[in-house]
């Protein structure tokens, strides 16, 4: 675990991948309305409530759920029913509260009577907007994250129906986050992958870092998009790609969904 300060908030992250959300917490949040506070950041998927609230005596404790939570046969990389177990423990009387970035997160855990005292959306983030747009991408088409049996097989589709069309495809796994992102800076178009084909939540972990840094985001269509036009969401992955590839489209689709995903972040209201 590694803890980020703020001048009143803390943010608690359980590995360098929490990072970028906790910037965006920090950048966002760190005012006199949350002093005294501590954000968890994925611990709780690994540390109990008892745990934390001993490791932060006397303060406040925000849970940022951010994990995408189901029940069914397809693969999950945390145990769904330890997570429900340890927020069922949380203590609102004391001003603890549970925060979650889905809704569909919301309802669920609601079907389980855990109450979600704020749905927050990922939003800009002017302290990640760190790369270097003026290097001419090399990569065409770059996904990043957990290769799954359901990702595996759509990127090696991919890969075969672009292998004669002069399209680079390229996926990374298991990198440092210093690695995946000279490897962001270097591509034309950041693809988003559902984990499973039944529960299509979106990823947006890994959709707002590359729309901070004037990227083209596409993505497979989600029950709710959160990003609105910034992104491309298309059932067909295959013609949108070549679509933006052709004439550097992609260009203009980076741009604007910077655009538009700055502005939103700046007046959506959240909901309760």
């Amino acid at each position: 675990m590694k803890d980020i300060e703020g001048t009143h908030i803390t943010v608690n992250c359980w590995n360098e991948w929490f990072e970028h959300p906790a910037l965006m917490i920090l950048e966002h949040y760190d005012n006199k309305e949350y002093d005294n506070t501590v954000f968890v950041l994925g611990s709780y998927c690994f540390h109990t409530y008892s745990n934390l609230k001993e490791l932060y005596k006397g303060k406040r404790i925000i849970i940022y759920q951010m994990e995408q939570l189901f029940n069914g046969p397809d693969e999950h990389w945390v145990n769904v029913e330890a997570i429900l177990g340890n927020l069922e423990k949380v203590d609102k009387t004391s001003g603890d509260e549970i925060w979650d970035m889905c809704l569909i997160n919301k309802a669920f855990m609601g079907e389980y009577g855990i109450e979600v005292d704020k749905v927050a959306p990922f939003k800009f983030c002017k302290s990640l907007e760190e790369l270097d747009s003026s290097i001419e991408p090399e990569i065409d088409v770059l996904f990043y994250g957990n290769l799954n049996k359901r990702r595996s097989k759509i990127l090696a589709d991919l890969s075969y129906y672009f292998y004669f069309k002069n399209v680079s495809l390229c996926w990374l796994a298991g990198l440092d986050m210093d690695t995946q992102k000279k490897y962001i800076e270097k591509s034309k178009i950041i693809l988003n992958l559902h984990h499973t084909d039944t529960f299509n939540r979106q990823e947006q972990t890994r959709i707002f870092y590359p729309l901070i840094n004037k990227k083209c985001v596409i993505s497979e269509s989600s029950t709710k998009n959160y990003f609105g036009d910034a992104i491309v969401e298309t059932p067909s992955l295959p013609s949108t790609i070549e679509n933006l590839l052709e004439l550097d489209r992609y260009k203009e689709q980076a741009e604007k969904g910077y655009n538009l995903f700055k502005k939103s972040s700046k007046y959506a209201m959240e909901c309760a």
